[in-house]
């Protein structure tokens, strides 16, 4: 996300985009290794798993998010500067 942008954002939409990336960060392994896989494979069906289980893992990743981020504080907005 841009910068300027989430900051613009409020801060329950900052809490929902960081709980989002953070959850990409126990999720990358699984895509990097579906990545690869298909990289070894030929035909249209490695590329259209590829991206169908790429467009699925992004919103398991933004339900969790979504169910994660209300036991997340908040962001301070006072300490924001943009």
């Amino acid at each position: 996300i841009n910068p300027t942008l989430f900051f613009q954002e409020s801060a329950e939409s900052q809490r929902r985009i960081i709980a989002h990336e953070l959850l990409h960060c126990h999720t990358d392994g699984v895509w990097e290794a579906i990545r690869i896989y298909c990289n070894g494979q030929e035909g249209a069906e490695a590329s259209l798993f590829e991206r169908y289980f790429k467009q699925q893992g992004e919103w398991m990743v933004d339900s969790l998010a979504t169910a994660i981020a209300k036991h997340l504080p908040l962001p301070e907005q006072e300490a924001i500067t943009t």
